[in-house]
């Protein structure tokens, strides 16, 4: 991506890598603020689940 050093592009990688293997693996925790919105605009966990085993990140910041 432009502006993007590729020490970012690497850590990007590796949080959507270990998201996806989080996804897998049925380890993703929701909280109870993103459930009721989940509910709220008709969210099913598997769409949720699917798009991060599928997707790509849109936005990362990183923390620190």
């Amino acid at each position: 991506m432009f502006g993007m050093s590729e020490a970012d592009a690497a850590e990007r990688g590796h949080v959507l890598e270990r998201l996806r293997a989080l996804a897998v693996s049925g380890e993703i925790r929701i909280t109870q603020h993103a459930h009721q919105e989940m509910v709220e605009e008709d969210i099913r966990v598997d769409e949720v689940l699917e798009v991060i085993r599928t997707g790509g990140i849109l936005e990362y910041q990183p923390s620190g």
